[in-house]
């Protein structure tokens, strides 16, 4: 996740939480398949299991400069 100095809090946090979204549907497609339930239905000790399996990796790159236009 990289961003410009430039860019507001809000829109930031926005993108995020679509990436944060993205996760949530893949771990619940795949708690579905593996255990026939949602991720949020499932014990914790399952949760992990499938969060072992696709770990949130959201890698934040220095903010590049402000460009003005």
């Amino acid at each position: 996740l990289q961003h410009d100095r430039a860019t507001h809090y809000e829109a930031y946090i926005a993108v995020y939480n679509e990436l944060r979204a993205a996760y949530n549907e893949l771990w619940d497609e795949r708690a579905r398949r593996l255990y026939g339930k949602s991720y949020e239905e499932l014990p914790p000790v399952f949760q992990a299991e499938v969060r072992k399996e696709l770990p949130l990796l959201i890698s934040e790159a220095e903010p590049t400069g402000h460009r003005e236009e």
